[in-house]
């Protein structure tokens, strides 16, 4: 066997085992999306987020969070589904 042929092939399974086993940093979060009307309140911080799955809904968020940032978000809705509460939020845009 080329001795070349077989350093080829071992570089391509390298490359290939860190494409398969590399996760998603957005994979980790419930949703995606970009952040904007950002307000201040007493208690925290309310924004519209447009996730990448194309729904448009309201967040409280106890940080502050930046006008059109694209942020992962994780959490759970209120009991009327009005407003997103969220408990883990990231930044992509500082990765």
């Amino acid at each position: 066997m080329n001795k070349y042929l077989l350093l080829g092939m071992s570089v391509i399974g390298v490359v290939l085992m860190f494409a398969v086993f590399t996760g998603n940093p957005m994979d980790d979060f419930d949703h995606t999306g970009i952040v904007h009307d950002v307000r201040a309140t007493s208690s925290g911080y309310t924004f519209i987020i447009d996730s990448s799955g194309g729904d448009v809904f309201k967040c409280f968020y106890r940080d502050e969070v930046e006008e059109l940032g694209h942020y992962g978000i994780s959490g759970n809705f209120s009991s009327d589904n009005s407003i997103f509460f969220v408990s883990a939020a990231k930044c992509f845009d500082k990765i």
